[in-house]
């Protein structure tokens, strides 16, 4: 099973909170994913539901980050053209960005993520276009190299002619490929 996590207007979501999807809060998303596996498994007769995967692009990309930092409810999760550090993200888009302070925060829920990267076990596969204006390969880098020091079972695949939404066929099936 895959959930998809999709957000058309990532500066809205920033707004909110660091831990919302399009406004939703990652709670609710990870309630939400409990509830899917607990009728998943009454439905086929099972007492356990199967490993669950979850798949961002974008701000879903920098949500599922979020979202395996703070849960072991997945089993795989794939990040394309994600961001982790949402100050730097906003300063490449031109933005001054604004967070509570750091000292406010005490767990990985209340952490931004690039503070929490340390708390992910999930086996994650990045993806990003060397071309992303809009979220440099930085921040997939930085996860792919931190996660690597830490054990955590780690794919980078970099594509040198495509920028944050990737439109050549080629790589675009690549990709999909190597997600499935």
């Amino acid at each position: 099973r895959v959930l998809s996590l999709v957000h058309h207007e990532p500066r809205l979501a920033d707004k909110e909170g660091v831990h919302s999807a399009g406004g939703v809060p990652l709670e609710d998303v990870l309630s939400a994913v409990d509830s899917l596996c607990e009728q998943s498994s009454v439905e086929e007769g099972r007492e356990a539901a199967p490993g669950v995967g979850v798949v961002g692009e974008g701000q879903g990309a920098h949500f599922v980050m979020q979202a395996i930092a703070c849960s072991r409810r997945f089993a795989v999760a794939v990040a394309c053209s994600g961001y982790v550090c949402p100050k730097m993200h906003q300063s490449e888009c031109g933005e001054l960005p604004s967070l509570p302070p750091l000292a406010l925060r005490s767990t990985p829920t209340d952490l931004p993520l690039i503070d929490a990267l340390g708390a992910i076990n999930t086996p994650l596969f990045l993806i990003h276009g060397e071309r992303d204006e809009c979220c440099s390969s930085a921040h997939s880098k930085l996860v792919y190299h931190t996660l690597r020091r830490n054990d955590v079972p780690t794919q980078l695949a970099l594509y040198a002619d495509e920028a944050h939404t990737f439109s050549r066929a080629e790589s675009l099936r690549d990709a999909t490929e190597r997600t499935l």
